[in-house]
């Protein structure tokens, strides 16, 4: 079965707009019509992927899943640093979610060439 079926694959669960994002942080039911519960997952399988769409939101709660909790200035320098990466990538794994992570902690300003998909 091919993943990206949207009612029965893997990705069913899987979000990527920024207002699509927010809305299903906010409340699942807004755009989902069942819960991962429903069908046999668990509410670990809905994902939010950083894409070019994506907003702060999104990666304030990825970020949290990862065990980062970014005060707001940092969240802002690392939604820059990810919007400078989606500029090359077209979703960010995590591995990059954590270099973006660490780096907004320790540095105060992004510039465009300070991120480089390796």
């Amino acid at each position: 079965m091919r993943k990206d079926w949207v009612l029965v694959g893997q990705n069913a669960f899987a979000h990527g707009g920024g207002i699509h994002q927010d809305g299903v942080l906010k409340d699942a039911r807004t755009y989902e019509i069942m819960t991962p519960e429903s069908i046999g997952l668990t509410s670990a399988d809905r994902r939010m992927h950083m894409g070019k769409l994506s907003g702060r939101a999104a990666l304030d709660a990825q970020m949290r899943e990862l065990g980062y909790e970014l005060e707001k200035e940092q969240l802002n320098r690392a939604f820059d640093m990810a919007k400078l990466l989606l500029g090359k990538k077209k979703v960010l794994e995590e591995m990059d979610m954590r270099y973006i992570a660490e780096t907004a902690v320790t540095t105060t300003v992004v510039e465009p060439g300070d991120y480089s998909a390796g």
